[in-house]
């Protein structure tokens, strides 16, 4: 890891908040300054700040290069991961920026991380140093090696690079580095409690489930609605049962929302078809939908839905504890002209969404004239209904405390 020199320091402190684009084209020139190694500190502080607050808080924190800070945990998704085992020794095989690493140390008595990026781990060993955490051992190695040499653990932990060596992106397990499904007969060998793997959130579950086929658990995380991680953990202390459970967790600042189910208890549910929207409309969370809990939601919440299809529900009763957004119901509206023509000038500016609906939000946008917006409390939902119908559904977001 590069030492800063105290003018390099000081033009970071000076511009922590400036245009990293701009500063690059106007600063001047000065031999005491690395402004290479000084635009990587200020673009990393403002990608953290969001992303990373513990760290961020931190003024001496190091942050490695763009890529390294993209492909890293979250702060909010690295603490939920942290909590799914506790034991005395952890082997994180995928070190990289280390966040995931940071987040065990809080629950394990030794970290092991392994990072086969000589700046990476020094920058780790930097960091832990300003953050008081002394629990990390860092092992400079490539995850294939490193295995082979470490001490039996509790639990190890994986978070495959997708990408190849061209910088290409990818998210087969067969093609991402290490290869899981190659490692593992020997993870299984050193780890006693369980192993714990960190996925595309594109991945599908159902292959993954057949790939792994020890998988006992799987989560799809996401933050603030928006689908952040696939983690497969497979439980070495538990008799491995039939079928995964699947959770789909959403974490929007202090409320956690989760919903459990198995693949057999969505094939078998049985759910009730609607035949008008009625005064509530539900729309399910993101990580929901990617972990395929369709005709659940019906039979759990006592809802209709409103088409094979179409991932949204309705019922004139409330059901506050939905696991999504939920909308009052202020019109229904078919595409007949005349009506459309009514209604328009009290719709725009409102958030338009398509659900199983044969046109994009663009081409809909454009046809009706209508100015949308990406968000808002009151939506407009094009979609279809049972019988095959098209209509529009307005409704207004309700808050539920």
């Amino acid at each position: 890891m590069k030492l800063l020199t105290p003018e390099t320091v000081q033009f970071i402190k000076e511009h922590l908040n400036d245009d990293v684009a701009a500063l690059a084209l106007h600063h001047k020139k000065n031999p005491c300054i690395d402004f290479e190694e000084a635009f990587t500190q200020i673009s990393g502080f403002q990608k953290a700040k969001n992303k990373l607050p513990l760290l961020a808080s931190n003024s001496n924190i190091r942050y490695p290069k763009t890529l390294s800070l993209e492909q890293c945990s979250s702060e909010t998704t690295a603490n939920f991961k942290a909590g799914i085992f506790k034991g005395s020794t952890l082997l994180d095989l995928t070190g990289g920026f280390g966040i995931d690493s940071i987040a065990f140390s809080k629950q394990f008595d030794k970290i092991f991380y392994v990072e086969k990026d000589p700046e990476l781990c020094g920058i780790m060993e930097y960091n832990c140093t300003q953050l008081g955490i002394n629990n990390i051992n860092i092992i400079n190695d490539e995850a294939e090696t490193a295995i082979l040499r470490a001490p039996n653990v509790d639990v190890i932990y994986l978070d495959p690079s997708r990408r190849t060596d061209k910088n290409e992106k990818v998210f087969r397990l067969e093609h991402c580095s290490p290869n899981i499904l190659t490692l593992m007969p020997l993870l299984k060998e050193k780890a006693s409690m369980g192993i714990l793997c960190k996925l595309s959130p594109i991945a599908d579950i159902k292959s993954t489930c057949s790939l792994l086929p020890s998988v006992t658990s799987l989560w799809i995380v996401s933050a603030k609605n928006e689908c952040k991680e696939l983690l497969c953990a497979i439980d070495l202390k538990t008799h491995h049962p039939t079928e995964p459970t699947i959770e789909a967790i959403d974490i929007n600042n202090d409320k956690l929302t989760r919903f459990t189910f198995t693949f057999s208890e969505e094939a078998y549910a049985k759910p009730i078809y609607a035949d008008c929207v009625m005064k509530y409309l539900y729309e399910p969370l993101t990580p929901l939908l990617k972990a395929g809990a369709f005709k659940l939601l019906s039979e759990r919440f006592k809802l209709q839905k409103l088409h094979q299809h179409t991932h949204l529900y309705t019922s004139d009763i409330l059901q506050p504890d939905f696991p999504g957004n939920i909308f009052k119901t202020e019109a229904v509206l078919s595409f007949n002209k005349k009506e459309l023509k009514k209604h328009l000038p009290a719709l725009n500016g409102c958030c338009l969404k398509v659900r199983n609906f044969p046109m994009s939000v663009d081409s809909l946008s454009k046809q009706l004239c209508f100015n949308a917006r990406g968000e808002g409390d009151r939506c407009l939902f094009a979609t279809t209904l049972s019988d095959e119908k098209h209509l529009l559904i307005l409704g207004t977001r309700q808050k539920i405390s």
